[in-house]
């Protein structure tokens, strides 16, 4: 429901006067804002407009399957499960089967404290690990054993993803003073190569 009302927001914007509509421009970049209250178009769409397929999916219902959903990452065979941050990743087929939990929670070599966000990536058989706030990215295969970690720098919410040849993007908070980098690409020999912090896109860590 979220996702459409947004789309619904989005779509009633770009089609509203000017006089609804106020703009920021921050280097090359425009932000436009609507106040939502003064929209008064409404759509209705059908499901059939934004998907072709669908599947319901049983997950296993076993002691070592159990998961407490936050966020989810689906590829061509796999879904993989991030928990409340302070619990194992869990990986599963597209049947619903648990396959493993990768790595562990914990403080020793390849185990976490709080992840944050996840990437999965059937080419080379690896799944990325990002913590909610720390310096390293953890490597596990899809048997879940931890593989290396990849030292990235101070990180805050840090977002990754695979790209098609095989490296990693990654973007995080970039607090003013305080993070060395706004964007990095992690290519497949673990090398790492950053975007500096842009001086209007940093944000303050604490609000004054």
């Amino acid at each position: 429901m979220v996702l459409f009302f947004v789309v619904l927001v989005l779509g009633s914007c770009s089609r509203m006067s000017d006089n609804n509509i106020t703009y920021r421009i921050i280097e090359n970049d425009t932000l436009y804002i609507c106040d939502a209250s003064k929209i008064n178009k409404i759509k209705t769409m059908n499901l059939s407009e934004w998907i072709s397929d669908f599947q319901v999916i049983h997950f296993e219902n076993s002691d070592t399957a159990l998961f407490k959903f936050w966020k989810i990452y689906i590829t061509d065979h796999y879904i993989g499960i991030l928990q409340d941050a302070r619990a194992p990743f869990k990986l599963f087929n597209h049947q619903g089967k648990f396959i493993c939990n990768v790595g562990s929670v914990g403080q020793g070599t390849g185990e976490y404290t709080m992840l944050y966000s996840a990437a999965i990536d059937e080419k080379t058989n690896t799944i990325c690990l990002a913590p909610f706030s720390g310096d390293k990215l953890l490597k596990y295969n899809m048997n879940g054993d931890f593989v290396c970690s990849v030292n990235i720098g101070k990180m805050q919410k840090p977002q990754i993803r695979f790209e098609t040849d095989g490296k990693i993007s990654l973007v995080h908070l970039c607090f003013k003073n305080m993070t060395g980098f706004q964007y990095a690409c992690i290519d497949e020999d673990n090398h790492v190569s950053y975007t500096l912090p842009n001086k209007h896109q940093a944000i303050d860590a604490r609000d004054k």
